[in-house]
């Protein structure tokens, strides 16, 4: 997934779509902005598994795909950048990139990997199963 948005135009879809997101979840995917880039434009959604809030934000698409972001960390991006224009990237499980005029943010492989209790994980095993078992053999 490839796009660029005016920032304020993405910044008010990603504060619509984040009013669904939980703030403090067991699945720390909930605590993510679901973006869905394709001929329609860009989609974003936001749950809690109880509610569901969903804007869509004027871009212009390089290539269609998805991509879940941490909805605050995105957020608080957006609002740091200065008006114009930002560049979205997300390549398949390698995470996504934020781009706006010289400065580069980067979000890490897949929401499953990048959170868990504030920190990353010490392994893929204990990532995709939620505890520090070691893998089978």
């Amino acid at each position: 997934m490839k796009f660029e948005a005016d920032r304020q135009a993405l910044l008010v879809a990603c504060v619509t779509a984040a009013r669904a997101v939980s703030a403090r979840s067991i699945r720390p995917v909930l605590g993510c902005i679901h973006q869905a880039a394709g001929d329609g434009g860009l989609t974003l959604t936001g749950t809690d598994l109880e509610t569901t809030v969903s804007a869509k934000a004027p871009v212009t698409m390089h290539d269609d795909g998805v991509a879940a972001l941490p909805a605050r960390q995105l957020i608080e991006i957006l609002r740091r950048c200065g008006d114009g224009v930002v560049q979205v990237a997300s390549d398949k499980g390698d995470g996504a990139k934020v781009s706006w005029q010289r400065s580069k943010f980067d979000f890490g492989g897949p929401a499953w990997q990048r959170h868990r209790a504030g920190s990353g994980p010490r392994s893929s095993w204990d990532a995709a199963h939620g505890s520090a078992r070691t893998p089978p053999p």
